[in-house]
């Protein structure tokens, strides 16, 4: 992957993990984590 990141975010690893699985897999993250809301690109539903 070249030129520059889509986004990015002050997230842990395992958020990073779990945030990128969601995209992958074109899921909706369901989740109280603020900082995923962030990302246009993922669709996230609070609980």
């Amino acid at each position: 992957m070249s030129g520059k990141p889509r986004f990015v975010l002050d997230t842990k690893l395992p958020d990073a993990i779990i945030g990128a699985t969601a995209l992958c897999r074109k899921a909706i993250l369901i989740t109280n984590d603020s900082h995923f809301s962030g990302i246009p690109v993922l669709t996230v539903q609070g609980c």
